[in-house]
């Protein structure tokens, strides 16, 4: 099961994050940070994997990516 999170940071921003549930969990959490401004979504058929494989898994977008980007960059702190 997916789940649709907002993380809010210290400073008032939002992290939009997926969590991953899985149906028999083996008490074990993996989190998967993307790299080089990769959007989240990009990693769900790997999360969906480890989710089935028993992981709770959590995939986010990092501040000024996916859906943690705000309609303008312009003085946009990262």
């Amino acid at each position: 099961m997916e789940k649709q999170h907002i993380i809010q940071t210290r400073d008032g921003k939002d992290l939009f994050a997926t969590l991953f549930i899985p149906k028999l969990p083996n008490g074990q959490t993996v989190v998967i940070g993307a790299g080089a401004g990769i959007r989240r979504q990009f990693y769900g058929e790997f999360a969906g994997h480890l989710c089935q494989a028993g992981y709770l898994v959590y995939t986010f977008d990092y501040r000024g990516v996916g859906q943690s980007k705000p309609s303008t960059l312009q003085g946009f702190s990262a």
